[in-house]
Parts: structure tokens; sequence; C-alpha cells
């Protein structure tokens, strides 16, 4: 479990953060993940397998966050108080995109993983993936005003 911690825990809380946008909720959704992890113990057929499980595990746990009753009737959290110190502007433009979008991105070139992977772990079809990245692409094109080369 320790290596797991140590190997995964980033990336965890990198995912939730892009999808949740609030540190508090990116730092309960890792917790809750790597106990989920500890309490079932599931079985996996290599490295990959287990990084994809620890993947779509961090999205369902945002998107049932984000998804909550309680949430919705609750004010907004301060996203200026709350959000974390961007290293680039392209991290800050990710935050505009939609949910899904900002998890292809992130996925895909922060993370480098490659589109089988991606499509195994959001549950989408290859062709959905690529077409999605693309729009991503464009979106964060127009956003920032920028080359496309400086995206890829």
């Amino acid at each position: 479990m320790e290596q797991v911690y140590r190997q995964y825990k980033p990336m965890i809380y990198r995912i939730a953060l892009t999808r949740v946008r609030h540190t508090a909720d990116a730092e309960d959704i890792t917790q809750e993940v790597l106990l989920q992890y500890l309490r079932s113990r599931p079985a996996f057929d290599n490295a990959e397998h287990e990084k994809a499980w620890l993947i779509r595990t961090t999205i369902d746990r945002s998107t049932s966050l984000l998804r909550a009753g309680w949430r919705k009737r609750t004010e907004p959290p301060d996203e200026t108080a709350a959000a974390p110190p961007f290293d680039s502007d392209l991290q800050a433009a990710m935050l505009s995109l939609p949910e899904t979008t900002r998890t292809l991105l992130y996925l895909f070139h922060f993370e480098r993983m490659d589109i089988a992977h991606i499509a195994q772990a959001m549950s989408l079809s290859q062709s959905a993936v690529k077409k999605r990245l693309t729009r991503g692409r464009d979106k964060l094109k127009a956003i920032l005003g920028g080359d496309e080369d400086d995206l890829a």
C-alpha cells in the first residue's frame, strides 16, 4: 500500500483537482480513493490495470461529489481562495473547460497516457477520445490565442 500511495497519490490528487477545481475537495477525493483501494484490495492483471482502476475510481468519486444534492444547495466555495497556484497559463486555461475535456487533456498531455488506456479508464471509445482531444485543443487554442503547436 505504501508503494501505491507514493506512486499514485499525486496523480489521483491532480485528476481530482482537475475535475472539482477545489483543493480541499481534491484532497478528500484522494483520501477516499486510497481508502477504497485499501479496503477492497482489488486484484490486477498488471500495473496499467491498477492505474486504470485508480483513475476510473477517482473520476467516479469526483463526479459523485459534483452531483451531490447537498453541494447544489450550498454556496459554492470561493474558487480564488481555494484554487492552487498554476505553473502556466495553459493549466489555468484548462480549468475553464468542461470537466470531461479537462480530464482527457490532463491524462493525455500531463500523465502521458495513450488513447487506448484513456478510453478504457473513462469508459469511452477510442474515436470519442480522439475527437474530444481535438475539440479540447481547439478550445484551448481559442482561449490562449496561441499557436496550435504550443498545445501538442
